[in-house]
């Protein structure tokens, strides 16, 4: 009896263990995809209309005084949501609205919505256009940040720099290693998430 007791403790405490190492490694992206370049400017390519398609909407949608971002997890919620109010004079960034696990049409307070002129069937639009492209993500300035995947708390990111950017601002980018740019003013970005 002792016995058969203490093999049942043992089974069940390797059990968890094998559980407890196998959602860890799921939950830091042991099992995601990882793209490599190739695959990467492949899909850029594949997808150029829709991408500009996408920037258009979304700078015809982005207030000049805000900055948002926003990454979908399915058509109904957010993964998360931010807006950040922009004194153009001052060149000061105020955060007005940040947060994580949306549903579109009960979290997000109205107040935010009319500061951005937006409404519900905008992010429905948004999400079409993200979705043409083959993307989850995007965030406003300069550059443009177009979220292609996650990789466990990572993401796999495309940068998309404004025509009139200077030189200066894109010499000192192409200078950083984890940028990588495949043509003139659009590269790609693995950002590890909390560990990078």
């Amino acid at each position: 009896m002792l016995k058969t007791t203490l093999l049942t403790i043992l089974s069940i405490g390797a059990i968890s263990l094998i559980a407890f190492f196998v959602s860890t490694a799921y939950f830091f992206g042991a099992f995601d995809k990882n793209y490599n370049e190739k695959e990467l400017v492949t899909h850029y390519e594949n997808k150029k209309e829709q991408f500009s398609e996408l920037v258009k909407y979304f700078n015809s949608i982005v207030p000049y005084d805000k900055e948002i971002e926003i990454e979908f997890d399915n058509n109904n919620e957010l993964f998360r949501f931010g807006v950040v109010s922009i004194d153009t004079l001052l060149k000061n960034r105020s955060p007005m609205y940040l947060k994580w696990n949306l549903n579109i049409d009960e979290d997000i307070p109205d107040e935010i919505l009319t500061s951005i002129n937006w409404n519900r069937n905008t992010f429905s639009s948004l999400k079409s256009k993200l979705d043409e492209a083959g993307c989850i993500q995007i965030r406003s300035g300069n550059p443009i940040e177009i979220g292609f995947k996650r990789n466990g708390m990572g993401m796999y990111s495309y940068y998309l720099y404004k025509k009139d950017s200077s030189n200066d601002i894109l010499n000192q980018q192409k200078k950083r290693n984890d940028i990588h740019f495949f043509n003139e003013r659009m590269a790609w970005k693995y950002d590890g998430g909390a560990f990078d």
